[in-house]
């Protein structure tokens, strides 16, 4: 709902820290429309390649299954369970 109500306002939203770092999350944050992620640099090479290895459509379609679920574990694993069967060598940073 944040970033819809910053979109209709022409706003970006941006996500700063840890949670923009692990790639399972960065994928959830993606798919809600965050327009920018910021993270330690050492991590930008990895998550890069990470991210652009899915299409957002496929990306789009976990976020809406996602969005069903309500315990934040399972939330997580599935997204975690997504990366390990979509990302060729995926490694969780």
């Amino acid at each position: 709902m944040t970033v819809d109500a910053a979109h209709k306002e022409n706003i970006w939203v941006g996500v700063c820290g840890e949670m923009a770092s692990e790639p399972a999350l960065a994928l959830i944050l993606m798919g809600l429309g965050v327009d920018e992620l910021s993270c330690s640099s050492v991590v930008i090479p990895e998550l890069k390649r990470t991210l652009r290895s899915v299409s957002f459509s496929e990306i789009k379609k976990l976020v809406d299954s996602l969005c069903a679920l309500e315990d934040p574990r399972n939330i997580r694993h599935k997204a975690e369970k997504f990366l390990k069967d979509h990302v060729p060598d995926f490694l969780n940073i």
